[in-house]
């Protein structure tokens, strides 16, 4: 899969998506942590337009908890969008352990439950579907040649 920023429909939606996103994290000074709501903004964007070209393109839904990103089929998503660079492959399994452990550190306090990962990577404004994990396994659930008929 394929797409770029324009190709998600609804773009007003997007920007407010984008707006509503860092407003929410420069309102807090811990999270803010002395950026200026520019550059929070810069932050979101690229995770924010993958979230948005999930739920305008593929019927995915926006998860309304706390730290959640989109769901579908009544699994939670967490997605995350990163520029393609040295690394960027290195950076996946640090980030699968990380959220497996905030599953179970937080299950019954909060509401973060993602089950899925869905990493794209974005090379000159173009993004690509790299995998989909499932986090309590690790285990790579697809690859980007059958992400559009499986599983988006």
């Amino acid at each position: 899969m394929k797409f770029r920023k324009a190709d998600v429909p609804d773009q007003h939606q997007l920007e407010m998506a984008i707006l509503c996103t860092a407003s929410s994290i420069y309102e807090s000074p811990v999270a803010r942590n002395c950026r200026s709501l520019h550059q929070i903004i810069a932050v979101v964007e690229q995770g924010i337009i993958a979230e948005q070209y999930m739920i305008q393109v593929h019927g995915f839904t926006d998860d309304p908890g706390r730290y959640n990103d989109v769901c579908k089929a009544g699994h939670s998503w967490e997605v995350k969008a990163w520029t393609v660079k040295p690394g960027f492959l290195e950076r996946i399994d640090p980030l699968i352990d990380k959220l497996r452990g905030w599953r179970k550190q937080f299950t019954g306090k909060r509401t973060y439950k993602p089950s899925k990962l869905a990493i794209f990577g974005v090379k000159n404004g173009q993004y690509r579907l790299y995998n989909c994990y499932d986090i309590d396994s690790a285990s790579i659930i697809t690859d980007q040649e059958v992400a559009d008929d499986q599983f988006l």
